[in-house]
């Protein structure tokens, strides 16, 4: 499955996909002499947008002219224009020599305007992927500065701590994050049989693929000791049981964590200042089923000026060696075609996490072991926002959302 970036001249282009035009506000004026109704209204529309160079940099260079903006496919004027800095400076930290600069005390608070929202999908992780990631997390919000906040989610439901800059706190949710659920899958994935993953059982219950279905008859046969050719119906019933059962339990799991993404998104919806989300994850399916799903995440966060970062927690890895039911229930004749397959699922693994962070303006990191640069950079604002407005041409009323595309005409 190939993943779509807007890329053009050399720069990752992530904008607004798409908007709602919001209703002209009107105003009527009544004369005496001749009765008539005047109406006005303007209809702006401001698309925010990130740009980012090759090493994952933003951007705040460019002019009005650099851009092009289009509404379901028609170039549009761009009538306004603005670039804001986002990025606060930590400022000089405070010399033990130098006492006469008192400390921030109650009587003079610090408003905080920056909130950073860490969500683990301890549903898709494995306990080296959390242990590394959990850590890193740790020294992060340990050296936040006075004005940022941090709240601590999984996606298995528990343990939930709301935004706080206490530390005792922040490092009690993480430390009370666990992998249970994503355990008892694994030994549920392992343990069937035949062996089963839920990539393999969509395959096989939604796709049809029969080279699929052979594997798992394969490893039916094998676990269960049946003898061939008689009792072929009873590993082909045993395969499409098993694939429909690891089907239906993926399924329900990345429900739940695109449910719990939704979630933070609508709980940060309200909170005034930055606002980031981080999502953590050793990668998960998401199907065709929940591509609407992901897309109205992605329009919901943006309506809201919230930027999701992502970190794939695998680090740098090698697909084909990602724990594989195959290699605790070794079946020799179908290990190299099921590697073929675990490839497949881990190179579309983590689609979900970069499509999210490149349709809000985030980072994905990923194919790196430095999970302390990989959660800064998911962490961090974007340093530079550009801001483009435009007036719809022949605007219908009518509620439906725009397809919007933003291009950069030419590198600089």
């Amino acid at each position: 499955m190939k993943r779509s970036r807007g890329i053009l001249a050399g720069f990752l282009l992530c904008a607004l996909l798409s908007a709602q035009a919001p209703s002209p506000p009107a105003a009527e004026v009544t004369s005496k002499e001749a009765p008539f109704t005047f109406k006005s209204g303007v209809n702006l529309v401001p698309v925010p947008v990130v740009v980012r160079d090759s090493r994952g940099q933003a951007v705040g260079n460019l002019d009005v002219e650099d851009f092009q903006l289009f509404d379901n496919g028609k170039l549009q004027m761009i009538s306004k224009f603005s670039v804001e800095k986002l990025a606060n400076d930590a400022g000089p930290v405070a010399s033990p020599n130098q006492p006469d600069k008192p400390a921030v005390s109650s009587e003079n608070p610090v408003i905080p305007d920056r909130f950073v929202a860490y969500l683990f999908d301890d549903l898709h992780m494995s306990a080296s992927d959390l242990v590394y990631t959990r850590d890193a997390v740790r020294r992060q919000v340990d050296s936040a500065r006075a004005n940022e906040r941090a709240a601590i989610y999984a996606t298995s439901g528990r343990p939930l701590q709301e935004f706080t800059n206490d530390k005792e706190k922040l490092h009690s949710a993480l430390a009370a994050i666990g992998i249970g659920r994503a355990n008892a899958t694994k030994y549920l994935q392992q343990n069937s049989c035949p062996p089963m993953t839920y990539y393999m059982g969509d395959q096989i219950t939604n796709k049809n693929d029969a080279g699929a279905l052979g594997i798992a008859i394969q490893d039916a046969v094998r676990c269960a000791q049946l003898k061939l050719p008689g009792q072929l119906d009873i590993a082909t019933g045993m395969a499409k049981q098993a694939a429909r059962e690891m089907f239906f339990n993926g399924d329900r799991e990345t429900t739940a964590s695109l449910d719990t993404l939704r979630n933070v998104v609508s709980r940060m919806g309200s909170i005034p200042g930055q606002r980031t989300i981080v999502l953590i994850s050793s990668g998960f399916l998401v199907l065709e089923d929940h591509r609407d799903e992901q897309t109205a995440l992605i329009e919901r966060a943006l309506h809201s000026n919230i930027v999701i970062g992502a970190l794939d927690a695998r680090g740098v890895y090698l697909p084909g060696m990602l724990g594989d039911a195959s290699q605790h229930q070794m079946n020799l004749d179908t290990l190299g075609q099921k590697d073929s397959y675990a490839k497949r699922e881990a190179m579309i693994q983590s689609d979900v996490m970069a499509t999210v962070a490149e349709g809000t303006g985030g980072t994905f990191s990923h194919g790196t072991n430095n999970y302390d640069e990989g959660i800064a950079r998911t962490a961090a604002e974007p340093e530079y926002l550009y801001v483009l407005s435009f007036s719809p041409s022949d605007l219908k009323l009518d509620g439906k959302y725009h397809n919007l595309k933003v291009t950069l005409k030419a590198a600089k």
